[in-house]
């Protein structure tokens, strides 16, 4: 409403003035205008604008994914590697029979995998039909992990690897009946993992 009230002000005190100075207003007005025009088309064309930004960000997590699936799979590994490696020397303790172990952990580990990253980006710039300039930077990034053969298979490169913390183990294994075998085994867990007493439970496998 204000705007409209100013523009009618205006109007009117333009009517009011000689021819002369009636053409010098009204064509400094239109300078005003087409300076403002000019101005919000360079400070908008002008602002760099980012290509592909949706494919990088596809990109990025498709990484996570196989990242995430190769930590799920070391995981599980280094279980199955650790409750075998326990079962048997358990196994091995006289007086002790058959014996099933279960490993639980807090996470699943961490590890950093390697990465070939090629970036580049180009800078455009290009004028439009009133005078202003279009500066476009299109930024690509290639990121592909490292693969190394090992053992006749290809699997990404390890820098470094955090192996994940031990919550709790359980032994269920015949003879344990005999607090000295069920002892045995208590010691045994305890030492070989570096776990406190309060960790190991230790049952005694069912006849």
């Amino acid at each position: 409403m204000n705007l409209s009230k100013n523009i009618r002000e205006i109007i009117q005190k333009i009517k009011k003035m000689n021819d002369k100075e009636k053409i010098i207003n009204i064509s400094f007005i239109c300078l005003i205008g087409i300076a403002m025009v000019f101005a919000s088309n360079f400070f908008k064309s002008s602002t760099p604008q980012v290509v592909d930004e949706q494919e990088q960000k596809q990109l990025q997590q498709l990484q996570q994914v196989q990242q995430s699936n190769t930590q799920a799979n070391a995981y599980n590994d280094y279980q199955k590697t650790l409750q075998g490696d326990l079962k048997y020397i358990l196994g091995q303790i006289d007086g002790v029979g058959q014996v099933d172990v279960m490993i639980t952990f807090y996470s699943v580990g961490q590890k950093e995998i390697a990465y070939n990253t090629k970036e580049s980006n180009s800078i455009t710039s290009e004028n439009d039909s009133q005078g202003g300039e279009r500066v476009t930077e299109q930024i690509n990034k290639d990121q592909n992990a490292i693969m190394v053969n090992k053992d006749g298979a290809n699997e990404p490169l390890v820098i470094t690897e955090n192996y994940p913390e031990i919550k709790g183990v359980i032994v269920v294994a015949e003879g344990v009946w005999d607090p000295n075998i069920k002892y045995k085994i208590m010691k045994g867990v305890e030492n070989a993992l570096d776990l406190p007493s309060f960790k190991v439970m230790v049952y005694p496998k069912k006849k």
